[in-house]
């Protein structure tokens, strides 16, 4: 395989509550048939953020493509589009990123919904027309009254865009079951309120939808957590795969992170790579082939801690 992008950034700065971590992932296909040419877009380039640095970064793919470009969707997010035009059975594309990881620290927010959704309303101020996406049902994030289940309680408590996501991310803990294989990319949000399990991109999705119910924006967060804690730590649910969390908005606050998966407030540990309405606009690797036939796919991800 041949380094196709490559990236260096070495940064100096304050090294307190900061982790950095070494992450590999690896896609690979393999054809039943020859595959003539594939057209190709990777969304796994981590998101440049105040809270997050990229150190180095190289994405490596056989057979060698071209052409190739980096652009910027619609919300931000760095996609990697390159086309192989070389004949193939084999197909593979690797990631490796060295990142610096800081906590993150939030303000304090609205004291309720309702004072969150008459500030939310200024469309002069930036933050709150990008959050405008992410008020609306989306491909993944359709719900019904079911939903009420959730979101009926916090309409009646006197708790801001932050503290009903938090109420939300508990209850999703507490009353959803993690396990694999039940659910799949075309499971709904009112399958999984009958359901009662599934795995994180899932739990993000409900969560979602209960806090757009509320009028809250809520967007969808793809990344990585590390594959092994610390010692005398438990395992996070979702480390050995790529995973998803939820982040909510609040007009006075911005914009908050919570995990449903793992009942916790993201710091540290967790490596952000996009954003988006849900699972749909951040797939990490999508493309169109020509040839090919059955084809048989294997992720692999490891998330290392540094030091």
């Amino acid at each position: 395989m041949n380094p196709i992008l490559s990236h260096k950034l070495l940064l100096d700065g304050c090294k307190t509550n900061m982790r950095q971590f070494r992450v590999r992932h690896t896609t690979s296909y393999t054809y039943e048939n020859r595959v003539h040419r594939s057209r190709n877009l990777c969304l796994q380039l981590p998101r440049i953020l105040a809270y997050q640095r990229v150190l180095q970064e190289s994405i490596r793919v056989a057979p060698f493509p071209e052409p190739v470009c980096e652009l910027s969707d619609g919300l931000g997010n760095r996609l990697y589009d390159f086309t192989v035009t070389a004949g193939h059975t084999y197909f593979e594309v690797t990631l490796d990123l060295l990142l610096e990881i800081h906590a993150r620290t939030w303000g304090e927010g609205c004291a309720d919904i309702q004072t969150a959704q008459v500030l939310q309303k200024d469309l002069r101020k930036p933050e709150n027309l990008e959050a405008a996406a992410y008020m609306y049902p989306s491909v993944n994030v359709v719900w019904n009254d079911a939903i009420h289940i959730i979101t009926n309680p916090l309409r009646k408590a006197q708790l801001g865009p932050h503290g009903c996501a938090q109420r939300i991310m508990e209850q999703i803990f507490s009353e959803w079951v993690f396990k694999s294989g039940v659910t799949n990319l075309h499971t709904s949000v009112n399958d999984l309120l009958i359901r009662k399990e599934g795995v994180c991109q899932d739990f993000s999705h409900l969560m979602i939808a209960a806090l757009r119910d509320l009028g809250i924006p809520a967007r969808y967060v793809s990344g990585y957590i590390e594959t092994l804690p610390k010692p005398g730590m438990l395992k996070l649910v979702g480390a050995d795969v790529s995973h998803a969390w939820v982040q909510a908005y609040d007009p006075l606050a911005g914009w908050k992170d919570f995990d449903p998966t793992n009942n916790l407030i993201p710091s540290e540990q967790h490596i952000t790579i996009a954003f988006g309405r849900d699972f749909t606009d951040i797939s990490p690797l999508r493309g169109l082939v020509s040839g090919g036939g059955r084809q048989t796919m294997m992720v692999s991800v490891d998330v290392a801690a540094v030091g």
